[in-house]
């Protein structure tokens, strides 16, 4: 299980980099980082499928049907989804609890062994949670995925500079 920190962190940088583009209140977006911890609640009800799904996205989305503001809901349930694609690459989650009762874990690292480095890939379906890699990796699959969604993230900040940028050599002609 990703640790509290990453999953209110990753989606709290996430979205404070694209607040402007978007235009959302950074204060709503502090005050709503406590939905990244909300599929954790489950730990109460003894069950880590309860929350641990995509079901539980209902709840923003319903939010957005009937809230004024649209992005108040968008936050919440990028929120959610962030805890819940952590989790996927972090031991697995049920991801279509309660129709199939399985648990859908993504692999990804990046594993040294006789002084040979390769990339570790995998989908594993199993009956519970995964306790520990099938292999060992030298980078485990959160910390590979929060590069890569930080790679992904800059990417597109660079792109949309350029694009503003671009826009005010056009419009200063």
């Amino acid at each position: 299980m990703s640790s509290t920190l990453t999953h209110i962190f990753i989606p709290l940088f996430i979205l404070l980099i694209f607040s402007e583009q978007l235009k959302l209140s950074k204060k709503i977006i502090f005050a709503l980082c406590i939905f990244a911890i909300l599929p954790d609640l489950d730990v109460f009800i003894f069950h880590r499928a309860t929350f641990h799904n995509i079901f539980v996205m209902i709840v923003p989305i319903s939010i957005c049907t009937f809230w004024k503001d649209i992005r108040v809901g968008c936050i919440m349930g990028f929120y959610i989804f962030s805890h819940i694609v952590l989790d996927l690459f972090n031991r697995g989650v049920y991801l279509f609890y309660p129709f199939y009762n399985k648990v859908l874990y993504f692999m990804i690292g990046v594993s040294y062994e006789d002084s040979i480095i390769s990339p570790i890939y995998k989908l594993i379906i199993e009956n519970e949670l995964s306790s520990e890699f099938l292999e060992r990796p030298i980078i485990s699959g959160e910390n590979t995925t929060t590069i890569l969604l930080i790679i992904i993230m800059l990417i597109i900040v660079m792109i949309n500079k350029h694009k503003t940028l671009n826009s005010r050599k056009f419009n200063l002609n």
